[in-house]
This record gives C-alpha cells, structure tokens and sequence, in this order.
C-alpha cells in the first residue's frame, strides 16, 4: 500500500519514476500512478540491463527482499532506503555497500511536522491512496488477501459496522 503513494509522490515532485515489483500484474497501475518504467523481480533479464542505474530505491516491501540484487541496481554514490519492516533479518553482503559507496538507509515515520507537509503536498497535487472499503465482518478474508498480494492498494475498514 505505501509504494503506490512513493510512486504518486514522486513523480508529482518531477523525479523519473520506475516501479520493481514482483510481477509484471501491477504495470498498468504503475504507469498510471506516474512510473515510467515498471520492472518485475520474476524477470531477472530486464533488471540485469538496469544494473547501475538508478540514483534511489525506496523499498516499501515488509516480506524479506534481496538487498544485494537491488544495491546493484544502483549507480555509484546511491542509496537503498528501506520503509518496510520485514519480519527476519536481512542478510546484505557489505561489499555491495563499499564498491561503488552506496548507502543503506531506513525510515519509519516523520514526525507531525512533516507529516501534514506530506498531506498538504497530496492534497495540493490531487494525491490520494487507492481504498477499498470493508466491512467489521470482512477483515479476515481481508487479510487472507493482504497475504496473498490480492489488495491494491489499501483496506480500510468502515468502524461504522462493529
């Protein structure tokens, strides 16, 4: 859910904006969030021609991701920031870091500050997550989804039916 709003964030700020997800299901979406270019980690071949190419990578994933494929994504002097929160350790091979004097960085959240800068650049630029709206009685099938990478891009559940 946190990756279609990078994506419509960044491209409102004007940065060249390309999507890695795991297949290719989500490409219309992307484009239509502002991507240029829409890449799917289930084909390994279109990535190897990225390698060394991107300035940033702002992984939002929370499921455990290959760090070491994504640093050699980046060009000399970029940096991966990692916003998701997976649930074991991820391993990453400090050489990829060194060559080449990539950063690893993380982020959790801002504080009030930026956040209502965040909200006021949104609303200022049309920016909205994508929802769908369920009930009290469906939060298990909703999650069943989540886990299943069948939601884009956000559930919010309607507190009106408990």
């Amino acid at each position: 859910g946190l990756g279609h709003m990078g994506v419509q964030i960044a491209a409102a700020m004007g940065a060249e904006v390309s999507v890695i997800s795991q297949t290719m299901s989500k490409e219309a979406d992307g484009l239509k969030f502002g991507a240029t270019s829409y890449y799917a980690l289930s084909e390994p071949e279109a990535l190897k021609e990225q390698a060394g190419t991107f300035d940033l990578i702002i992984s939002t994933v929370s499921a455990s991701s290959d760090f070491d494929m994504l640093l050699g994504l980046l060009r000399p002097g970029g940096a991966l920031v990692n916003v998701g929160a997976p649930e074991h350790p991820v391993p990453v091979s400090l050489g990829n870091l060194i060559n080449g004097n990539k950063i690893l960085a993380g982020s959790n959240i801002g504080g009030i500050a930026e956040t209502q800068e965040m909200l006021d650049f949104c609303a200022g630029n049309g920016l909205a997550p994508q929802v769908e709206l369920i009930s009290g009685d469906e939060i298990t099938a909703a999650y069943d989804r989540v886990v299943d990478s069948q939601v884009r891009y956000r559930f919010v559940i309607d507190t009106s039916t408990f």
